[in-house]
């Protein structure tokens, strides 16, 4: 769903919160709709987990609204420009300010840039990588709030190391529950990620299957979506990008035609000059020969 377009930005800035040995902050906001403007929109030098115990509202982002409710947990982008509207007298909302790079080193391992964890990726396009997760939180994610909380306020010793792995799985459990339930991604997005994802990995062998998990939809549902949307299908667009390639190494490099075949992502030679001569109308040596 669209929201009309906002007049005024505000952006929080990570010195109102962090201290500068340890970039972390939770706190529990209380938030009422006469106190609100609901024409500005705000950033931040961080990033934001939101767990909103009791309400019901919008949350809108980039120009989309997002339904929460009791229990909703949500992870935003620093650059992602939002603002709340509430339903009722107060919104009560747990607010989990971090840096990523707290966390990276930990996270390392875990190879998942494009799905879940694609939105801790900076300094790129907004198009490249997602820029919020609202999720249904469960028992154990609360409490791994209310731990944070407990351990920041006290700050008994080593409280910082108790916090960083307290926050380490909750995010861990928000990416399994993403891939579990689904991301909230409107068709528009989900082709969006599908063709970012391709134009990222069309070297590699490509297997719908895991294209799917990484979204948290079906293969059947993911194919459907995006033909729907583009009246193409994932393969086609997945063989374009490929041939595109080609050409382009064709006209601008010395590499040999078998080369380039492979190093486009086809691992059939016969099968790529067959659609090449489809996609162009020449021949890959004919490309070649123009650049002597």
């Amino acid at each position: 769903m669209s929201e009309k377009k906002h007049v005024a930005y505000k952006t929080w800035k990570r010195d109102s919160f962090f201290k500068k040995d340890f970039p972390f902050f939770i706190e529990l906001s209380r938030n009422y709709p006469d106190k609100t403007n609901p024409e500005i929109r705000f950033k931040r030098e961080f990033w934001k987990i939101s767990y909103i115990p009791d309400s019901h509202g919008d949350y809108l982002v980039n120009g989309r609204i997002y339904k929460y409710s009791p229990g909703t947990i949500i992870l935003t982008h620093p650059d992602a420009e939002t603002n709340y509207k509430y339903q009722g007298n107060q919104m009560d909302c747990w607010n989990v300010l971090f840096d990523f790079n707290m966390i990276r080193d930990d996270l390392s391992d875990i190879k998942d840039d494009f799905g879940f964890f694609s939105v801790f990726r900076r300094n790129i396009p907004e198009n490249k990588r997602d820029s919020i997760y609202v999720l249904k939180s469960d028992h154990e994610m609360k409490n791994l709030i209310l731990s944070m909380n407990k351990e920041f306020q006290q700050k008994d010793a080593a409280y910082k190391i108790c916090i960083k792995a307290s926050l380490l799985k909750l995010l861990i459990l928000m990416m399994r529950q993403s891939a579990k339930f689904g991301f909230s991604m409107t068709s528009n997005e989900v082709v969006d990620h599908v063709d970012n994802f391709i134009q990222e990995n069309f070297r590699e062998e490509f297997r719908l299957s895991h294209l799917a998990r990484l979204l948290g939809l079906s293969a059947t549902y993911l194919c459907r979506i995006y033909r729907r949307e583009t009246g193409n299908t994932i393969v086609s667009k997945l063989k374009s990008i490929r041939l595109n390639n080609a050409m382009n190494e064709l006209k601008n490099t010395e590499m040999p035609i078998s080369e380039i075949c492979y190093s486009s992502g086809f691992n059939d030679l016969s099968y790529f000059y067959r659609a090449f001569r489809t996609e162009f109308g020449q021949r890959p040596g004919e490309i070649s020969r123009l650049r002597r």
